[in-house]
């Protein structure tokens, strides 16, 4: 039985329940399985204390069909021999090896045969002692590895209690790497699920913003075997139309004229009677041909329909004091659940908080649990400046891997107008595909630009839970190049 399968069937017995009732946490777990069984097979290949001995081994039998009746050579294989037997403490039967040493040279191919006999014996007991020692190995190395796979999974029982009425699988943000890297504090996380759960209002807007992109559809040109029937000449018509080569008989009409030549000259005309009988003159060949259909399977290109992947998720989280109190505690709430579901759609999560400094994090590696805790449990300070942040958004989202990314904006929008450079690349990215969000949290700054600029507002009244949605003016973009193209003017008639 294989470490794979030994884990396997251990878990399975404490938390069968639990992996059966999620699929997705069952493939993790079946991932971090094989990937546990490649590292143990790397382990014992890097960590054996007999692998000197092996090579040397190894080159004592590449040298015997070499030099095979080196006497030097067995004698250093002896000692080598005796020296790993000492090493382990078993009997290395000296006194009958010395004495095969000692009278090899008389015989027939003597020192041949006790070199062989020797390098069986010592792969023999090599393999016995490596295979001990994989044993010993391989047992500390599971039941290490069985103790953090329960650990695991007792984590994600737990949190399971707390996000499974929200709709949440908390078997996609919480990895094996992170009780492997010690981060085992879970209660921040479940003091966050019970806060979502004691206020559906902050839970409603969450689950509005996590259906924000609707699943897109692209076509691909595919090759697929298709039969078709197809118009091919046979030559099987009734009636011989049209030439087509030259064969030998008698059929006088068909003959080639250099045949007919041969009549009316003496000597020549013997030898066309001949070959006339023999039916041996270069006639013309005639066929008829006729079109006919045959089903044949051919490879053909077709347009198949498929479902594009969500690109990344960039949460732009407006750290600032103005939202310190109860826009705190939503915008916090809210990053996690979107961190929760993207990870749950395999879509890459970037968190970028600002205030008076701009600071990413990535929240879809082995560290996201970490960044993830850092982040909900720092102090809101400092000043609103969307700016720095923007930038370093629309700076990750022209790179060829963002070119679906939905980029999502938490603040109270105290702050000024964006500059133009900035509107401008938004629209370029919308045009791409890219998708631009606000959540605005607190009161309304009644700027209706705001409206123009995300294909999605939310404002949620913190006191009230109130929540408001409106979508982009769908002249946003006439209106943004028309001002765009009188600052142009503006700017050439001012030079």
């Amino acid at each position: 039985m294989n470490l794979h399968q030994e884990l396997g069937d251990s878990l399975y017995q404490s938390y069968g329940d639990l992996l059966s009732a999620s699929p997705a946490l069952n493939a993790r777990l079946q991932q971090t399985l094989d990937t546990l069984e490649l590292k143990a097979q790397r382990i014992l290949e890097e960590e054996t204390p007999y692998l000197a001995h092996r090579q040397y081994l190894d080159e004592a039998q590449a040298n015997l069909a070499r030099q095979p009746e080196d006497r030097g050579c067995l004698s250093e294989e002896w000692q080598q021999f005796r020296s790993l037997l000492r090493q382990e403490g078993m009997p290395d039967n000296a006194r009958f090896w010395e004495q095969q040493i000692a009278t090899a040279p008389g015989r027939n191919r003597g020192i041949t045969l006790i070199r062989r006999l020797l390098q069986m014996e010592w792969r023999k007991q090599l393999e016995r002692l490596e295979a001990s020692w994989q044993i010993q190995r391989l047992s500390g190395f599971r039941q290490d590895m069985l103790e953090q796979l329960k650990a695991w999974l007792k984590m994600i029982t737990e949190l399971s209690r707390h996000f499974a009425p929200l709709g949440l699988d908390p078997g996609r943000l919480v990895d094996f790497s992170a009780v492997q890297g010690g981060v085992t504090d879970i209660d921040q996380l479940k003091r966050w699920a019970d806060y979502m759960a004691d206020n559906p209002e902050v839970m409603a807007l969450c689950r509005r913003i996590g259906k924000m992109r609707q699943p897109s559809y692209g076509e691909r040109l595919e090759p697929v075997m298709v039969k078709r029937k197809l118009p091919r000449l046979m030559d099987n018509a009734p009636a011989p139309e049209s030439i087509s080569g030259i064969r030998v008989g008698r059929d006088l009409p068909l003959a080639l004229p250099a045949e007919l030549a041969l009549i009316g000259e003496a000597a020549a005309d013997t030898l066309f009677n001949l070959r006339y009988l023999e039916a041996q003159l270069a006639c013309f060949d005639r066929r008829g041909w006729e079109q006919e259909y045959v089903t044949c399977e051919v490879w053909e290109q077709h347009a198949v329909r498929f479902q594009e992947n969500n690109g990344p998720m960039i949460l732009c989280v407006d750290t600032s004091l103005s939202m310190q109190g109860a826009p705190e505690q939503v915008a916090k709430a809210v990053s996690l659940y979107l961190a929760l579901t993207a990870r749950s759609g395999q879509r890459p999560c970037y968190l970028i908080n600002f205030s008076t400094e701009v600071a990413t994090l990535n929240l879809s590696g082995a560290d996201a649990l970490p960044a993830l805790l850092g982040f909900l449990g720092q102090s809101f300070y400092g000043g609103t400046d969307v700016v720095p942040a923007l930038e370093a958004a629309l700076e990750l989202m022209s790179q060829q891997a963002f070119r679906l990314a939905d980029l999502v904006i938490l603040s109270d929008f105290v702050m000024a107008t964006l500059p133009q450079p900035q509107v401008e690349a938004m629209s370029a990215m919308r045009a791409r595909g890219n998708r631009f969000y606000a959540v605005v949290i607190g009161e309304m700054p009644g700027n209706d630009r705001y409206q123009q600029l995300f294909d999605c507002q939310w404002h949620y009244d913190a006191e009230t839970g109130a929540i408001s949605e409106k979508l982009r003016d769908p002249q946003a973009d006439a209106r943004l190049s028309a001002e765009a193209a009188v600052r142009t003017q503006g700017l050439q008639g001012s030079a």
